[in-house]
């Protein structure tokens, strides 16, 4: 699953999570008469094009390649999870990730759940504390071939232990509010946000900073690479997203696929050279937002302006040299719109995944969701796509 922005915001903001978009700013990028004078004035072209606009985007038309597209996928199950045991409850199992010898990650509140490769439970990795190897509260984690790195949110730390719980090391955050999205062999892509003042904070959008940087495995250094920037309706006591913010890393740790757009765009950030080198999106649809009881609750309460529509994209998945796209279009018989796009950023097929399932992660021609039963007990389910 795509990589978003850690939830749990210090700082006593509350938001709400219910989907939501508009348009993209990309406030930060420079004319071409700046970029121009920076770099007669510096002498350093390359350097100067970081913040250079993107090239032209990408335009795909409202079809894919695929002849079949818009189907329902055929699939196959090939086991499920449940917890009638009683060894572990399912509450919002989420972050699905499969080491390189096929042990199977779950989270879930106060839970870090590890199954073998065909499903069966294994331990409950997650024990409460502040010691080596224990989680305060709320937590994220990502694996790198047979080692976590779990990112305690109140301790402000990253741990390491191997696939079978034993604890390695770990790094403190003493450099600021580090969300993590991704890991290569030496060093981390993290994230910062950057809040305007609270002067600013008088009860309008305004733009949040996302400043992409590359920190070392040891902390020592971090590198600023990118900056992004998400809107966000922002008061003294509370706030709430605008635009999305989504962002997967690529299976080589090359390319950062991001969306911080309310309609559809997708940019490819290169982590070596923190330029973006692809943008694409395909023609799209709209859907019409529909405010839930919170969401009015908010805009009564702070006077916040009225959502039209849904965000186009609700989450991105790596497939091997495909990117999966979720966007916000869902039928009550097929369930979620999926669209792929290949390394080019063509826009090659799209398909709905079944009702009633949300996809965790796919894995070649395999796919892992979450699905509700008519007890509104939980379950994860392997399935092989058949089609």
């Amino acid at each position: 699953m795509g990589l978003r922005r850690d939830r749990s915001q210090a700082d006593g903001k509350s938001k709400l999570l219910s989907p939501k978009k508009v348009r993209h700013i990309l406030e930060h990028q420079m004319n071409r008469r700046q970029l121009l004078k920076l770099i007669f004035l510096a002498g350093a072209g390359l350097a100067a094009l970081k913040s250079a606009p993107a090239q032209t985007i990408i335009e795909n038309p409202a079809t894919p390649l695929a002849k079949n597209a818009g189907r329902v996928l055929k699939l196959r199950e090939v086991w499920r999870i449940t917890d009638e045991g009683g060894a572990f409850y399912f509450k919002s199992p989420h972050n699905l990730q499969i080491t390189e010898d096929g042990s199977i990650f779950i989270a879930d509140r106060e839970q870090l759940l590890r199954f073998d490769k065909d499903g069966k439970f294994l331990i409950n990795f997650f024990k409460k504390g502040q010691g080596p190897g224990e989680i305060s509260d709320a937590f994220t984690f990502l694996i790198d071939k047979n080692e976590l790195y779990v990112k305690d949110y109140r301790q402000m730390r990253i741990f390491r232990m191997n696939s079978e719980g034993r604890y390695i090391d770990q790094l403190s955050l003493e450099i600021g509010s580090l969300n993590l999205f991704g890991v290569r062999s030496d060093s981390y892509v993290m994230m910062k946000p950057v809040w305007p003042s609270r002067e600013e904070q008088t009860g309008k959008l305004l733009p949040l900073l996302d400043k992409i940087k590359i920190v070392s495995k040891d902390g020592k250094s971090e590198k600023d690479l990118y900056d992004f920037r998400t809107r966000w309706f922002m008061t003294p006591h509370a706030s709430t997203q605008w635009d999305p913010d989504i962002a997967v890393m690529s299976d080589d740790g090359r390319y950062l696929y991001a969306c911080h757009s309310t309609e559809y765009l997708i940019e490819v950030l290169d982590l070596g050279t923190g330029r973006i080198v692809k943008s694409f999106r395909r023609s799209y649809p709209r859907i019409k937002h529909i405010a839930g009881k919170r969401e009015e609750e908010f805009r009564k309460t702070y006077g916040s302006s009225e959502k039209v529509y849904e965000w186009d994209v609700f989450d991105l998945f790596v497939n091997q040299n495909k990117l999966w796209v979720e966007t916000s279009t869902k039928d009550s018989a097929k369930g979620v719109l999926f669209d792929v796009f290949d390394e080019n950023g063509r826009f090659v097929d799209n398909f709905y995944v079944g009702a009633g399932r949300s996809l965790l992660k796919v894995q070649g021609d395999v796919i892992f969701v979450l699905e509700k039963a008519e007890d509104e007990s939980l379950r994860i389910v392997k399935y092989k796509i058949v089609e």
